[in-house]
């Protein structure tokens, strides 16, 4: 019989024969092998958050063979992990590639459509390129890989911040159509919104300055009832609509709520 000691010598021993011996096959691998499951194992680490690891796989794997780097590698994973490293400009040309390869297909996965946009927005933002951060949005949405209108409030914003007020109008304007569009036919079917949607229409109807039409969107039933959070949201939005359609009127109401609470 073993003693304990004599048991953790045999275990140490069979880890280490076992080690030897998967490093024995990995070194018996051609170079395309190997740099195919250095590959692979990047998207275990992905999971992991492993973002080092994970471009230090893709490294090595490049040098070993790039074309099996390239077949295998999933690009929104590597650029996100760049991304998270502050490598931006790596991260938006493997964003690059994942575009090049996604927007040949029919269907998209709408959860990770969304997050390659904003990520690679997000990069460009990072290295102060706005317009190209603004186009992005504009690029997925147009091409059917983001959902719903956020995008081009996005574009919008950015488009503020470079004081090119014609293009954010130009946005805003498109957006205020389309939203209204959905309503009147919702109404015309007798579909009552989403509170998620009516929100996000107001915000957008207060970028175009029409403070008063967000106080009427606001105003009208929804199918759902406002969740708490929603709550806060649609307090905050019809205080800065109706601040903005009569400042003297929100002045007057603020004050004599504070008389009130004093």
């Amino acid at each position: 019989m073993l003693k304990p000691f004599s048991k953790l010598l045999a275990v140490i021993l069979i880890v280490l024969s076992n080690s030897t011996f998967a490093q024995s096959q990995n070194d018996n691998l051609s170079p395309s092998d190997r740099a195919t499951m250095l590959t692979r194992n990047i998207r275990a680490l992905y999971y992991q958050q492993n973002w080092p690891k994970i471009v230090e796989n893709a490294q090595q794997a490049i040098l070993l063979d790039s074309n099996a780097y390239n077949k295998n590698v999933l690009w929104e994973q590597i650029g996100e992990a760049r991304f998270k490293l502050s490598d931006y400009k790596g991260a938006i040309n493997d964003f690059n590639r994942f575009i090049a390869k996604e927007i040949k297909n029919d269907k998209h996965n709408i959860n990770i459509t969304n997050w390659v946009k904003i990520n690679k927005a997000n990069a460009e933002y990072a290295l102060g390129q706005l317009e190209e951060a603004a186009k992005t949005h504009l690029f997925f949405l147009k091409n059917n890989m983001c959902p719903g209108l956020g995008s081009i409030q996005q574009a919008a914003i950015l488009y503020k911040q470079l004081h090119n007020e014609m293009r954010y109008h130009q946005l805003i304007d498109s957006a205020v159509i389309t939203y209204q569009l959905v309503v009147d036919q919702n109404i015309k079917r007798n579909i009552l919104m989403q509170p998620t949607f009516m929100l996000d229409y107001a915000e957008v109807l207060l970028m175009a300055e029409k403070p008063a039409t967000a106080i009427e969107i606001l105003n009208k039933p929804t199918v759902n009832s406002y969740s708490k959070r929603e709550m806060l949201v649609k307090n905050y939005l019809s205080s800065v609509a109706q601040y903005l359609a009569n400042p003297l009127l929100f002045e007057q109401i603020k004050t004599s709520l504070l008389m009130i609470l004093w």
